[in-house]
């Protein structure tokens, strides 16, 4: 190796002598020289540092110099400070991270300072590469990319090194197990305040608690988590559930979900706060389209989450305030949270009750059958609001029977249908409905009325077997004899009211029973039509019904109208006008009146049948008079004001019949008039 000083003159070296195959020769001028000195090097091994240490305690009084290192002892060339030369070996300049780089000495003698332009370093992290320093900041010394060269050949395989001396005995630390070491930049100590013991990890602790893989402890600072933005969190690539960071834009933790990032604290202000009340629709029927929630818009939503039952489709508003759905078939709660990036609010719910079509029904057998009349029943079907009767006198309902085609009967699983033939095979069926539809048919029932009831034989009253005789007069089948029924069998005082008490209750002239078995009994008329639709002796029905009114008759009979006394009493007798109030007629009373029993000056001849006695009355008050001189007989009519009714009286001394009105609360006879 050899270090020479130039310019080329007379060689003034002090020596020149040879170690190894290097040269290191140093010339100077001979006029300016304070000292000279040449040093050589016999070992290869031995490091350059050495040598340039050395140089930092010699001094050199030169105009000019050149500094050559190389194989061959030849001298710098002229145009170079320093000439290193080799065909086997390179150059290393000083190696050093970026952060040793920004604390080199500076040029004015200070850390971290400027160091002098073109100050040239090999930086090993960050970008590794040759930087130099070029006045103003540390720039990356890049050439241009030239062109792609070709591949050489493979070089010849080189012989292993000799191994090397075995290095020093390091220090011996003491130290608590677990410890782990730390460079205090002259030597290792074992004060670090991490702590590992193979299975726990330690920090500002040696004793981690055995549970925790980690245990930071401290009193005077805290754990810092990696701090970022919304997006950089986002950017992190394949996040593990329950990775966590601290979002500067938020201002708050959050942590991977495994599906989402989760903000840890959701009352922090920058999340949207809790969603007002939904307003939209809470019972709807299944499949319902353009059904429409919303909620007032919340500050610092960017979006809204909804969720919604199962089967229930977005169509419009997807991410908005306000949404429009179709709905499945299925009940559950729609939510809604604000959202922004910082995280999502609390949800709000509302119930949304989803109401299906109801499913169809089973009727079941009919009941109490009469002439007339039928019971058609029917099993309760979830969620109807109504029911639909369908009544015929043919299996496939090709027909209907008049009024019972659809007919609502509201919400009742039982319904009877009056006003029917006798002897006569029916077809029923029922179907079930509500807002959001109709279901199919039920299945079929047949029912049948009972045989037609023969006109002049005994009628049997299945209540209490009493025997009650007949008559057809015209076409109307009449009771011959007045009703003399009581749920009990016995009577009340006359002198207190009936009630409506779900007995039957029956007045006998004079409190005695014997008149009641030859008279019948005497009613009210409330009593008499048992209550039906809100009557009372006082206040009129409602609604006023329609058809027959059975009220005390039996079964197949019913109490008879004002105009179907007319109709009998024009049967008996023609030409009577039935609007007159009053006596009318000329014979017809005689007619009706049985023969013998009354008091003169009775002409009675029973022509018509009818078997009119004269069996009394009972005023409003609760006594009873009239007793046979006159017979009183009830219409299911009320009069103009709603405390009378129509009413029939015959007397003893008059040939014609008495139509007139009277108090609902006096009591009065009662004569059925068969359905048919």
């Amino acid at each position: 190796m050899n270090l020479a000083k130039r310019p080329p003159m007379a060689d003034h070296s002090l020596s020149r002598t040879r170690f190894g195959k290097h040269f290191i020769k140093i010339s100077n001028n001979v006029s300016k020289t304070k000292s000279r000195f040449a040093l050589c090097l016999r070992h290869r091994r031995m490091p350059y540092a050495f040598f340039i240490a050395l140089c930092f305690f010699s001094t050199f009084h030169c105009f000019s110099q050149g500094v050559s290192i190389n194989t061959t002892g030849n001298e710098a060339d002229n145009s170079a400070a320093l000439d290193i030369s080799s065909t086997t070996q390179g150059a290393l300049i000083p190696r050093m991270t970026m952060a040793q780089r920004n604390q080199l000495i500076g040029s004015d003698g200070i850390a971290g300072h400027a160091p002098a332009t073109g100050c040239l370093i090999y930086q090993t992290d960050n970008t590794p590469g040759y930087y130099y320093y070029n006045g103003s900041a540390w720039a990356q010394a890049i050439g241009p990319q030239g062109a792609t060269g070709t591949t050489g050949a493979n070089g010849e395989t080189g012989t292993n090194g000799t191994t090397g001396a075995t290095g020093a005995t390091g220090p011996l630390i003491a130290g608590t197990s677990g410890q782990t070491l730390r460079n205090d930049g002259s030597s290792w100590v074992a004060n670090s305040l991490l702590y590992n013991n193979g299975t726990n990890v330690g920090i500002g602790t040696t004793s981690p608690a055995s549970s925790a893989a980690l245990e930071v402890s401290s009193t005077t600072q805290g754990a810092l988590m990696p701090r970022m933005t919304t997006a950089q969190r986002s950017a992190i690539a394949s996040p593990v559930a329950g990775l966590m960071v601290f979002n500067i834009d938020c201002n708050n933790f959050n942590y991977f979900d495994g599906v989402n990032w989760v903000p840890l604290n959701t009352n922090n202000g920058a999340i949207p706060g809790i969603t007002g009340s939904i307003t939209g629709s809470t019972s709807v029927c299944a499949n319902a389209t353009g059904i429409n929630y919303s909620i007032t818009p919340i500050t610092g939503a960017t979006s809204y989450i909804w969720t919604y039952p199962l089967g229930t489709v977005i169509t419009s508003g997807t991410g908005t305030n306000n949404i429009i759905v179709t709905l499945g078939n299925t009940t559950g709660n729609v939510c809604v949270s604000a959202y922004n990036e910082c995280g999502t609010g609390v949800a709000n719910c509302t119930t949304v009750t989803v109401n299906n079509a109801p499913a169809a029904l089973v009727a079941s057998a009919g009941s109490e059958a009469t002439t007339t009349q039928i019971t058609t029943n029917w099993n309760v079907s979830s969620g109807a609001t109504h029911y639909h009767l369908d009544v015929s006198t043919n299996s496939s309902f090709a027909n209907f029977v008049t009024g019972y085609n659809n007919k609502d009967v509201s919400t009742v699983t039982t319904y009877n249908v009056a006003g029917i033939i006798c002897g006569t095979t029916y077809y029923y069926r029922v179907r079930a409905e509500n807002t959001c539809g109709t279901s199919g048919n039920s299945n079929t029932i047949t029912y049948s009325t009972l045989a037609c009831f023969v006109c002049g034989t005994t009628l049997t009253d299945s209540r209490d077997s009493k025997t009650y005789n007949t008559v057809l007069i015209g076409s109307q089948c009449w009771m011959a004899q007045n009703i003399n029924y009581s749920t009990s069998g016995t009577y009340i005082n006359s002198a207190s009211e009936q009630t409506n008490n779900g007995s039957v209750e029956k007045y006998c002239y004079g409190n005695d029973v014997n008149n009641c078995n030859t008279y019948g009994g005497l009613y009210q008329w409330a009593e008499m039509v048992q209550y039906i639709n809100g009557a009372t002796n006082t206040a009129t029905w409602s609604p006023i019904p329609t058809g027959n009114i059975q009220g005390i008759c039996p079964t197949g009979w019913h109490i008879p109208k004002d105009a179907e006394f007319c109709i009998m009493e024009n049967a008996i007798e023609s030409g009577i006008d039935c609007n007159f109030e009053g006596f009318h007629g000329v014979t017809v009373g005689n007619k009706m009146k049985t023969s013998g029993t009354w008091s003169s000056p009775s002409a009675g001849t029973n022509t018509s049948g009818f078997s009119a006695l004269p069996g009394g009355n009972r005023n409003p008050n609760g006594t009873t008079n009239s007793y046979l001189t006159n017979g009183y007989w009830a219409t299911a009519s009320e009069y103009s004001d709603a405390t009378y009714i129509w009413f029939r009286m015959l007397g003893s001394g008059s040939a014609e019949v008495n139509r007139w009105m009277n108090f609902k609360t006096g009591g009065l006879s009662v004569r059925c008039v068969n359905d048919n």
